[in-house]
Parts: C-alpha cells; sequence; structure tokens
C-alpha cells in the first residue's frame, strides 16, 4: 500500500532523505505555489505542503427549508482525498454531519463548491429562528492541507430573514438644503412608514423630519424631501459633519437594525455638477450628443438622456439599465442615438435634454435642456 509523503510529513514521521528530497523539489520547481509560510513549519516541509490543497468554508446560507455552505480550494493543487461537513447549531450543541458514505471530493485548485441543504430540524432550529452556525470543512482531517486552521466559519442569522433592510447610501447637500437618498436593501416589501433624522454630529443639534417616510419596494431607493441646512445649525456652506438616520424611533422591523444611519462630511469647498448639451451632430443614420459637465463638483448618480423631434415627435432616450455617469468636473462625453432611417427623425428640430428625471442634484438645475434645428 502506497503511504502519502504529505501524511508522513504531517505526523512528524519523515526521515534526514525525504527532507532533503523536498528541498530539491522546491529547488528544481521554484516556488510552487507562492503560499505564504505556515507558522511553526519548517522550511522542508512546507515545501511539500505546497503541493497540498486549502479547504475554507467561504459562505453560509439559509433558505426557507435549510442551510448550505460553499467550500472553496484556495490552494494551487488538489487531492484525491475526500471529506465530510459538520455544522454545529452553537446555541443548543446540536450538530449534523454529511453522509461518509458519500463524501465530498476536493474542489479543483481555485474552485468552489457547494454543499447540498442541510434541513433546519436536523440542527434542532426553525428556519425563521435566531441560530448562531459554525460550519467545519474535513471535521475528520482526512484531507491534509497547506493550512489546518481555517476550516471554519461562524454566522448568525436573525430571527425571520424576510425582512426590509433601510440603510442610507447617500447625503447630498446643495446651495440650500440637504438631501439623503434611502434604500431597501431586504428581499420584502414593507408598507411601514418611518421617520428620518438629521444631526450635525458637532453640536448635537438634530431635526427629525415630521412627515413620515415609506419604506421603499425591495431593491430601490428614494431622495428625502430637500432639508433646509438651517435646522441642523449650518449655512449650507460651512465645514460640517452631518449623520442621517432611517427609522429613527424603530417603526420598522428589519433583517438588520445596525446599518441605518450614514455620516457626510461637507466643508466650503464642497460643489455639485452642472449638467449642459454642448453638441449634437449626425453620423451616419443616428445622432451623436455631446454632454459636458461645467460645474465644479462630481456625483456617482447617474441619469438618462432624451434627444426628441419637436415635429414629428420621434424620440430616442438612453435605456434606464445602462444610465450614464456624470463626467468629471470640465470634462465631456457622447452618446449616440439609436438608428433612425425614417422621415420621422430627418431632418427637423430637436429638443435635446441631460437629466430627464433630475436623478443628479446640480449647482444649476435650468440649463439640462438645448433646443437645436437640422436642415
Amino acid at each position: 500500500m502506497h503511504e502519502d509523503n504529505g501524511s508522513r510529513m504531517k505526523h512528524g514521521l519523515g526521515g534526514l532523505l525525504l527532507l532533503a528530497a523536498a528541498l530539491s523539489l522546491q529547488v528544481a520547481c521554484g516556488a510552487v505555489d507562492e503560499a505564504p509560510e505556515a507558522p511553526g513549519l519548517g522550511v522542508a516541509e512546507q515545501a511539500t505542503r505546497g503541493l497540498l490543497p486549502d479547504l475554507t468554508v467561504e459562505e453560509i446560507s439559509r433558505s426557507s427549508g435549510g442551510f448550505k455552505a460553499r467550500l472553496c480550494n484556495r490552494a494551487s493543487h488538489g487531492s484525491e482525498s475526500t471529506f465530510t461537513v459538520l455544522m454545529t447549531n452553537d446555541g443548543t450543541g446540536s450538530s449534523f454531519q454529511t453522509n461518509p458514505v458519500y463524501p465530498f471530493s476536493v474542489p479543483a485548485p481555485g474552485t468552489c463548491i457547494w454543499t447540498g441543504g442541510i434541513s433546519c430540524t436536523q440542527l434542532g432550529v426553525g428556519c425563521k429562528d435566531f441560530i448562531t452556525l459554525t460550519v467545519h470543512v474535513d471535521d475528520t482531517n482526512n484531507v491534509i492541507e497547506t493550512y489546518e486552521d481555517n476550516n471554519t466559519m461562524t454566522v448568525s442569522f436573525r430571527e425571520d430573514p424576510t425582512l426590509p433592510d433601510l440603510t442610507v447610501e447617500e447625503v447630498i447637500r446643495t446651495t440650500g438644503a440637504y438631501h439623503a437618498r434611502y434604500c431597501n436593501r431586504g428581499i420584502v416589501d414593507s408598507s411601514a412608514t418611518f421617520a428620518m433624522r438629521f444631526r450635525n454630529v458637532a453640536t448635537g443639534q438634530s431635526f427629525d423630519m415630521t412627515n413620515p417616510l415609506t419604506v421603499p419596494a425591495q431593491g430601490t431607493c428614494a431622495w428625502t424631501p430637500q432639508l433646509p441646512c438651517i435646522v441642523v445649525g449650518s449655512n449650507c456652506a460651512d465645514t460640517i459633519d452631518v449623520q442621517v438616520t432611517a427609522d429613527v424611533n424603530g417603526a420598522v422591523s428589519e433583517w438588520s437594525e445596525v446599518n441605518n444611519d450614514a455620516v457626510a462630511h461637507f466643508t466650503p469647498s464642497y460643489a455639485l455638477p452642472d449638467l449642459v448639451v454642448s453638441n449634437v451632430w449626425r453620423q451616419g443614420s443616428a445622432y451623436v450628443v455631446s454632454y459636458c459637465n461645467q460645474g465644479l463638483g462630481t456625483s456617482t448618480l447617474r441619469f438618462q438622456l432624451r434627444l426628441m423631434n419637436a415635429t414629428s415627435w420621434w424620440t430616442y432616450q438612453t435605456p434606464s439599465y445602462a444610465p450614464l455617469p456624470v463626467p468629471a468636473p470640465g470634462q465631456c462625453a457622447q452618446v449616440e442615438t439609436s438608428t433612425c432611417l425614417g422621415p420621422s427623425c430627418w431632418p427637423g428640430s430637436f429638443w435635446v435634454t441631460v437629466d430627464v428625471s433630475n436623478d443628479v442634484f446640480e449647482s444649476n438645475e435650468s440649463n439640462n435642456q438645448r433646443y437645436m434645428t437640422f436642415p
């Protein structure tokens, strides 16, 4: 029966000839997989371990029926060994080991696999209950690895994952007011309403918006109405840190209650973009629109552009799934319309509009449209 060299190294049973062979292999092949040195291992043993897999648990998910884990091999080498996985309910001590008769094979280098679903009842818990779960890959140490101390992951799941999750993702200051963009990052909608608080971090002066806000649909965002700077002791041109908190009174039951606020830092040099249409020309069977940011600031928000024939009403608008980015201050960009060969788009007068839905806060909101006539 063939005995694995890696196994002999792992249990400290190798001799001098084996050490010399391992060192020679490293010299002949160069750095085997450039894995960082494992703590407490000698040079020769590290050379051999560089030829081994490295199993890790990288994700644990919960569905309505159970739990599953994503298992990866993060080394540059595989193994023909097999392994089991142990899931443990840390609160009760209940555990479940996958079937050793049908073990998992080590994934190919750099790839991952998912376990099958392990039912919640097998771990002594309901699928909507709170649980702290530890997953241990190769719990019996059947696979010899580069590292043996990174085989577990522990994750806590809240009660009932089917909840909304409010976050504040952006805070903007214009020349006269603050606005905040808030989102629902949960997986369900909610009809609940909540209050939004704006707070001056330095002085503690705060203001709760009197009209309650509605939780956005799952995966979507909304903007607060404008809030005058003075309500937090700001003149809109000062240096200030503003904290914005969604659901400040805890009225909405959420998936996470610790991600409801954001802090934005503003300085006197804080500036906004200013989008304008700079030029339009015909190119083949399409139009090309050049648009610029003539403001002093920029934005992470995106927008749509529209070109409309003032006579025939032929219209081109950039798709909602591919909105345009705001150029850097003083920079321009171009977009080409779809092809149009009919009389509805040649020639005539056109209205060309940037930021059609006013998604971008700008220093000047009145210069987003241009009227042009083509022969």
